[in-house]
Formats: C-alpha cells, sequence, structure tokens
C-alpha cells in the first residue's frame, strides 16, 4: 500500500532558510536540497504519533536530526574517498559505496580520517580541516607576504639611493675633472703666455715664412765692402764679419739714427753696402737710439726677396728684432755678428 505524501517544514542547514518538502516516509532519514542555496542535507523523520492508523495521513511537522551530505564516494587507487573536506566540530553523513547505507560521522581533528561502515566493514577516507586555524594561517601568510613586499621595496629604495649616490659621486668626480682639466688648460695657456712675453722682450714676434724662393748667387761675395762716411754720432754698437785664422773680422762702428744695409747697388745705395749676390738691396736698416739712458739697437728686416736670418730664425720683411750682444745676422751669404763695444 502507497503510503500518503508527508509535507515537512525543513530548516536548512547552510543558509537557514526554512523550505517544505514531501516525504511517504513515516520516519527514517530523507534526501533533500535547500531551493535557496542547493545544499544537499539529510534529515530524520519522527515517527507517526502514537495510536494512529498507518495510512493516517499526517500534518506539517518539524524534522529532526539534520545531517550534512559530505560529498560522493569514489573509488581511488582501490580506495574509498570523500574529495570534499569536513570541517572539523561538524556532522556530516554519506552513503556505504557498498551497501548504501548511511553511515554518520563528526571530526574533531585536522588530517585524514576514515569511516567504517557497521554494516559492511567498507572503509572511507576523507580529509577534515580547521577554517578556523585555516583563516589563521592565511591571515599570517598574508602578513608575511605584506612583509616581505614591504622589505623588497625598502631593498629597491635603498638601492636606488645607493645608485643615486653613486651616480652624484660620478658627476662630482666628473665635475671635479673638468676643472681640473680647465685649470691645467689655463695654467698651460697662461705659462705659453708667459713664455711668448718673455720671447718678445728678447726677439719681437713674427710670423715666419718659409715659401720664400732661395736666389741663386751668381757669384761668390768679394772682401770689398763699401761704407758710407759717417755724419753722425758714434755709438757703442758695432758690426763684425769675416775673419778666420789667419786674419782679423772686420768691423764697423754704428752710429746713431738709422743704418741701412745691403747689397752694393748706385741707384738704390745703403749705408752698408756688400758685393753679395744674394744679399737683397737696402736689405735690413739697424735703429739706434737711447732709451733709459742706455743705446738700443733694433734691426728691421726691409726687404726678404733673399731670407734673412738672426740667430738662425728667419725673419720676415716688415718684423723686427731687438739686437743683442752677440747675435748672428745672415743676410745672403755674408754673416754679421752684433757686439757692443
Amino acid at each position: 500500500m502507497e503510503l500518503p505524501l508527508r509535507t515537512l517544514d525543513v530548516k536548512c542547514i547552510e543558509c537557514g532558510a526554512h523550505f517544505e518538502a514531501m516525504t511517504r516516509k513515516r520516519m527514517g532519514m530523507i534526501m533533500v536540497n535547500c531551493p535557496h542555496c542547493k545544499a544537499s542535507q539529510q534529515y530524520m523523520v519522527k515517527p507517526p504519533k502514537k495510536g494512529g492508523e498507518d495510512n493516517e495521513p499526517v500534518g506539517k511537522f518539524v524534522t529532526q536530526m539534520p545531517v550534512r551530505i559530505l560529498g560522493e564516494v569514489v573509488n581511488k587507487d582501490g580506495r574509498y574517498v570523500i574529495e570534499k573536506r569536513a570541517k572539523i566540530g561538524m556532522q556530516y553523513g554519506f552513503i556505504c559505496p557498498k551497501c548504501n547505507k548511511q553511515i554518520a560521522i563528526k571530526t574533531d581533528q585536522v588530517g585524514e580520517q576514515g569511516a567504517t561502515c557497521k554494516e559492511c566493514g567498507a572503509k572511507v577516507f576523507f580529509q577534515a580541516y580547521d577554517p578556523v586555524e585555516e583563516e589563521r594561517l592565511r591571515q599570517e601568510q598574508e602578513r608575511l607576504r605584506q612583509e616581505r613586499e614591504a622589505q623588497q621595496l625598502k631593498r629597491e629604495e635603498e638601492l636606488r639611493r645607493q645608485q643615486e649616490e653613486l651616480r652624484r659621486q660620478e658627476q662630482e668626480r666628473l665635475r671635479q675633472e673638468r676643472e681640473a682639466q680647465q685649470l691645467k688648460r689655463e695654467e698651460e695657456q697662461r705659462r705659453q703666455q708667459e713664455e711668448q712675453r718673455r720671447q718678445q722682450e728678447e726677439v719681437r714676434p713674427y710670423k715666419y715664412v718659409d715659401d720664400i724662393p732661395d736666389v741663386e748667387p751668381d757669384d761668390r761675395p768679394s772682401q770689398e765692402t763699401v761704407v758710407a762716411p759717417p755724419r753722425r754720432r758714434l755709438t757703442n754698437g758695432e758690426l763684425q764679419w769675416g775673419g778666420g785664422l789667419l786674419s782679423s773680422p772686420q768691423k764697423v762702428r754704428l752710429y746713431d739714427g738709422t743704418t741701412i744695409v745691403g747689397r752694393k747697388d748706385a741707384n738704390t745705395p745703403s749705408d752698408i753696402s756688400f758685393i753679395d749676390p744674394e744679399m737683397s738691396r737696402r736689405s735690413v736698416q739697424i735703429d739706434a737710439e737711447p732709451r733709459n739712458g742706455v743705446m738700443s739697437f733694433t734691426l728691421t728686416v726691409l726687404k726678404d726677396l733673399n731670407p734673412v736670418l738672426v740667430n738662425g730664425r728667419r725673419v720676415p720683411q716688415g718684423m723686427s728684432v731687438l739686437l743683442r750682444s752677440g747675435m748672428k745676422i745672415k743676410l745672403g751669404q755674408t754673416t754679421l755678428t752684433f757686439k757692443l763695444v
């Protein structure tokens, strides 16, 4: 005989919502699904009212002993296991894979657990966990992760600061090197200017001209020398040339004012003339004038078609040299020595 339907007032053990379920069982375990959270759960139906008929309908009543369904039992590597984990301190139930009987469990420790069916002796394994401890571990891991991130950021900041410091030191070193090089260049320029100024005191600055062709001599110079008759006052300067082991050098005293020295020529006579085909006509002039009570002698090149050398250095046309005692003046093939007497 088919039993009548009974209406159950069920309270979900997961979300706490109330809903109605229908069953024909008079007593025992029934499985229902919450329409709100879809959670599967089992409930114990209480026996019918004492004294009632077996087929007597029973009105709405509250079920007893809710049981959480832990999960489906599967055979994995020869063992019956439930892959879903169970919370410690909670009551669960599952169906024995051999005899289909309900097995109720309640875990109290973390780790792998085993439950044995009392009917067939089948053993089912599952994992239990402590949600409070896992949450604490999760929070601890999150704290450690944040600490590691903070330490990493601190290390990166320290590394960046060190790199900035090294970059600043390198820039400072380069700046000091540039300043040192600039000071060295300025010192070198000052030294060169000092050297040039010192040389200017001895020989006036001039530009050397090396591209003037030499004049091929027609013949060798003779010893004949024409000296213009003096009409001025004698100075303590004189020019010497010639001479050797058996003869004394020839000498001529210089007069104050301007004295022209060059090759003998009737049309352009010089004060001191030499028969030297390689010497220019009116080649140089020597100015003798007193300065600060001392007679000063200056040689100025009038013509440099044939080079004029003073102490081996060529003096171009228009340039002047302050003469000092012992200086050698080469005009053509004639070498004159300036002396102070």
